[in-house]
């Protein structure tokens, strides 16, 4: 009888050993994918924003004349793939990556809307081409988009 007690006490210890372990393992599961979505959108928006440094850095290098070429879309593959698991950072975390990424898609809206109001250019579904003026105007919203 003392053997089986003893037994079924050793049985209940590994058992609450192996949940203990499982729950670390999911637990560092959980930091490492929390700090996967960190560094990915990071990057993306790493991205962007060397995307719009580069168009306002050209603009200003080179004499403008003629028209200008614009992405259509904003970019943000990263933020569409893994939209459903911000939850896993922080409160101030997800403001911020909200607050970047809806920046981010007002960029092309506002560029139409000014081909659309001020008949600056025209687009279709993958650029947006503005002539001299318009640029100017666009490249000033890429810069208040930055900073």
């Amino acid at each position: 009888m003392y053997t089986l007690h003893k037994n079924n006490k050793n049985q209940l210890e590994l058992q609450a050993d192996q949940k203990e372990h499982d729950l670390q393992i999911q637990a560092d599961q959980t930091v490492h994918e929390v700090n996967s979505l960190r560094v990915a959108l990071k990057s993306e928006l790493t991205s962007v924003r060397v995307s719009y440094e580069s168009i306002i850095d050209t603009y200003h290098e080179e004499e403008h004349t003629g028209s200008s070429v614009f992405q259509n879309a904003a970019y943000h593959v990263v933020f569409d793939n893994i939209a459903a698991k911000l939850g896993l950072l922080s409160e101030d975390e997800i403001d911020k990556v909200i607050k970047a990424y809806r920046l981010v898609s007002e960029v092309p809206y506002k560029l139409k809307m000014m081909v659309r109001i001020d008949k600056a250019g025209h687009y279709n579904d993958d650029y947006i081409v503005l002539n001299q003026d318009a640029t100017e105007i666009a490249v000033k919203i890429y810069e208040v988009t930055l900073y």
